[in-house]
């Protein structure tokens, strides 16, 4: 299952330029690996609804106090060649919900990275972006945490 970690999505590419979320994007994350690569974020456009979600994963991450509830969301291709290479992500910028709502930032670090490129990268595909993070990555109730 994917949780919206993020709304007002932005991202910071190597070359300074900012990329933006589509209206209504939120940042989605699943922790399993099940329904999308768990070293992948994807922005996307999402529709509420009004039913509740009791999610273990969800309730840690929101807090027990939010009222967390579903989305509708229509996964796009997992496999890579059918989206396009925007670049390489040196920070991302979202807004997040629930009992820490506040505005969060992630600076991406060159130390220890096992790719040919030093940071995430960023594609596209319609108006879906997806952040590939890079094996080994580490996402927890707090959000991205390495790299």
């Amino acid at each position: 299952m994917l949780l919206a970690k993020g709304w007002a999505v932005a991202l910071t590419l190597e070359s300074g330029r900012k990329v933006r979320g589509a209206h209504g994007a939120a940042l989605l994350h699943d922790e399993s690996g099940r329904d999308w690569p768990k070293c992948s974020g994807l922005v996307m456009p999402v529709r509420k609804t009004k039913r509740p979600l009791s999610d273990s994963n969800a309730k840690r991450y929101f807090g027990n106090e939010y009222n967390v509830r579903e989305a509708v969301v229509t996964l796009p291709t997992q496999q890579l060649s059918a989206w396009d290479l925007i670049g390489h992500v040196t920070q991302i910028d979202y807004s997040r919900l629930g009992q820490y709502e506040d505005d969060f930032y992630h600076p991406f670090s060159r130390t220890g990275w096992i790719w040919k490129s030093p940071y995430p990268r960023l594609y596209r595909l319609d108006r879906k972006l997806r952040l590939d993070l890079g094996s080994g990555c580490v996402w927890n109730w707090r959000g991205i945490v390495t790299p």
